[in-house]
């Protein structure tokens, strides 16, 4: 336990070095989710009347946060590992006596729980925007955590695949639109075709779960006996499940071909 502190401490410290020293990207990165944000809901509402603006702002607050947040759980792996192939420094991961996938999860949890703090305060920007009464309930962690392990495991599989391709950047910005228009579209109002199978996924189960528990709608006890609750348990996982699977069934492979050196 000792030495697995002191490695997550170090990755920790490495991604906060590299994050305050281009300061002014990370910055740019984080106002652009702002603007984005703002531009969508004031133009709702300059586009559509009655009262279903002002519910759509209070959830969609919630859910464009809850993007942020599974932004870099997808695509956060696979794009350092595309940065380090290109550097040199995957190799090097592998190198090492504990081995490569448990150095690259640790400094990708380091890069996420950084990641979680800044979308902390972008949620509180959002809501002062929309104005939504939040009442906080420590009953949500559950759930982002859930959520976020389902998210995980597609972000492991995406991690395998750029470990074999290396550039796989128009595969990981498909799925950050589709990320997006999963979070900000409610499965309910799908074609019934699509619902079944998109409720299956962690991030629209969980979503109703999140916003009833922020907007006061239910309880965690409620929540936790609904039906929602219990396919979001199982589909997270599921994808962690089968990302982390992937995931080193990719390592053996690439390691069989000679792939982790070459970009």
């Amino acid at each position: 336990m000792r030495g697995f502190l002191i490695r997550f401490s170090g990755e920790l410290q490495a991604t906060f070095i590299l994050n305050t020293r281009y300061w002014p990207e990370l910055t740019a990165t984080w106002l652009g989710f702002v603007i984005v944000f703002v531009a969508l809901f004031f133009g709702v509402q300059l586009i559509t009347t009655g009262g279903g603006v002002s519910e759509w702002g209070q959830e969609a607050a919630i859910r464009y946060a809850i993007w942020m947040l599974c932004l870099t759980a997808i695509v956060g792996l696979p794009e350092k590992i595309q940065e380090e192939a290109m550097t040199g420094v995957l190799e090097q991961r592998f190198l090492t006596p504990k081995g490569g996938v448990s150095s690259l999860i640790m400094s990708h949890m380091a890069g996420l729980l950084l990641w979680l703090l800044g979308t902390i305060l972008t949620f509180f920007i959002l809501i002062l925007v929309t104005q939504t009464p939040i009442r906080f309930d420590w009953g949500i962690l559950p759930i982002v955590l859930l959520i976020i392990a389902g998210i995980e495991g597609v972000g492991f599989l995406l991690g395998g695949l750029a470990l074999l391709f290396k550039r796989i950047s128009a595969v990981t910005q498909l799925l950050q639109m589709a990320l997006l228009g999963l979070a900000l579209l409610p499965a309910d109002r799908l074609p019934d075709t699509w619902q079944t199978l998109v409720q299956a996924l962690p991030l629209a189960a969980g979503l109703p779960l999140l916003n009833d528990l922020l907007l006061s709608r239910a309880s965690l006890d409620t929540a936790v006996s609904r039906p929602d609750f219990w396919i979001l348990l199982i589909s997270s996982v599921a994808y962690l499940t089968i990302g982390i699977g992937g995931l080193r069934w990719a390592v053996r492979w690439a390691q069989r071909r000679g792939l982790l050196s070459q970009y």
